[in-house]
């Protein structure tokens, strides 16, 4: 106890680690700090230390060990969580600290305070996952190693998806974009969002943009791609200014920012 900063890959794949105590007096963990494939490291508590406000990217990366559990509980201070940082953790469940402003959760989902920024989805057993309309960045390794998902759902307004973002999703069969725009997909040596689904899963994008999907970068790596007119179901107009524009949801967009269909006028609209 005492300690409250762990640097830079200061515990990266460190092979004689076996036990992990966070002190309570914890500040900052920063990139690659605990970054293991291990399941034999256990982490004492799976509830963070209230001191705790910044996580780096991939700071705790691999690590699937809770004090025996499958689930966090993120602080109330917690204010910057880095790309990443809890991949392949194959949470069951996240939790937030009563009164952390920062982030959010959502069907098991955890987002940023705009509800912009996915960061993880969890394992919880459902096999269908679809995100929500407003999203436009997917971190890296959000939904890896998902044993249960079959079905994925990606909203119109996706500009980026993080590699290994869904990596050993192997029950993965069927994925839908509707961005009419193909999203960019990051990748590092050789790996992509979806690495272990291009043979296996059928691909639905929107009318009109199957060539471009063809064409894009990642997406063309998919052996079966075919395109769906896009349903809107249960959508609420009565609240909306016609000028200004809405996702399909009925949440307000920056019309500066957003891509792919949106409200605007009382139409569905495309960018």
């Amino acid at each position: 106890d005492g300690i409250t900063y762990i640097g830079d890959r200061a515990f990266y794949q460190t092979p004689s680690l076996e036990k992990l105590h966070l002190p309570d007096s914890l500040i900052y963990v920063v990139s690659q700090a605990f970054v293991t494939w291990s399941e034999v490291v256990r982490v004492d508590s799976n509830v963070l230390p209230e001191s705790l406000v910044f996580v780096g990217d991939a700071a705790f990366y691999g690590l699937v060990d809770w004090n025996g559990t499958h689930s966090i509980v993120l602080p109330k201070g917690l204010y910057h969580i880095g790309n990443g940082a809890f991949a392949f953790c194959k949470f069951e469940s996240v939790s937030l600290s009563d009164g952390n402003e920062d982030f959010c959760i959502e069907d098991n989902m955890l987002f940023d305070k705009e509800k912009t920024r996915l960061l993880i989805i969890s394992n919880d057993g459902n096999s269908k996952k679809v995100v929500p309309e407003g999203v436009t960045t997917i971190d890296m390794g959000c939904g890896g190693c998902d044993t249960s998902m079959e079905q994925l759902v990606l909203p119109s307004t996706l500009d980026e998806i993080g590699y290994f973002a869904f990596l050993e999703c192997f029950k993965l069969k069927d994925i839908t974009v509707n961005a009419t725009v193909p999203p960019f997909c990051g990748e590092r040596e050789g790996y992509h969002p979806f690495n272990d689904s291009f043979a296996t899963a059928t691909l639905h994008v929107p009318v009109g943009s199957i060539d471009a999907y063809k064409d894009a970068e990642t997406w063309k790596k998919f052996q079966n791609i075919t395109d769906v007119e896009t349903s809107i179901v249960d959508l609420r107009l009565d609240s909306i200014s016609p000028s200004e524009r809405y996702d399909l949801g009925g949440r307000k967009l920056n019309p500066q920012k957003n891509k792919g269909l949106f409200i605007e006028n009382g139409r569905v609209r495309a960018k």
